[in-house]
């Protein structure tokens, strides 16, 4: 698997959190699906 850096700004570090919490997963797994 490839490693992928991206900055994003406190607010969309923080919708990041709260959707990793609902989802009960990480912010990677979140990203991850994201993009796919």
């Amino acid at each position: 698997m490839k490693t992928l850096s991206v900055r994003i700004d406190e607010k969309e570090d923080k919708e990041l959190d709260s959707i990793a919490k609902k989802m009960k997963t990480d912010k990677s797994n979140v990203a991850r699906r994201a993009i796919a």
